[in-house]
């Protein structure tokens, strides 16, 4: 039996892991008073997620979540095409 040590010493995997807390905070601020649609204020830190509205139409949405095939991409387009009453392929 291969020990847990000797796998991952054969396989020579890298993993890196990667914060960036700086986009975050710029992004909370292209919305000027925000506190005042959202009925409450937003933390910048807090903010993970945004959409942009393009001018030919184009939607295009920006999150922390990464699709591993269970569907996650297709079910957030879903919900972002039903909810702005656009066609999934814009």
């Amino acid at each position: 039996m291969i020990s847990r040590r000797d796998f991952i010493a054969a396989g020579g995997a890298l993993i890196v892991g990667l914060g960036l807390e700086g986009p975050q905070r710029l992004l909370a601020q292209t919305v000027p008073n925000a506190d005042r649609f959202l009925g409450k204020p937003v933390a910048p830190d807090l903010v993970d997620s945004y959409l942009a509205v393009h001018a030919d139409g184009t939607v295009t949405l920006f999150t922390g979540k990464v699709d591993i095939g269970t569907g996650g991409r297709i079910a957030l387009r879903q919900m972002a095409g039903e909810e702005l009453d656009i066609p999934l392929d814009r």
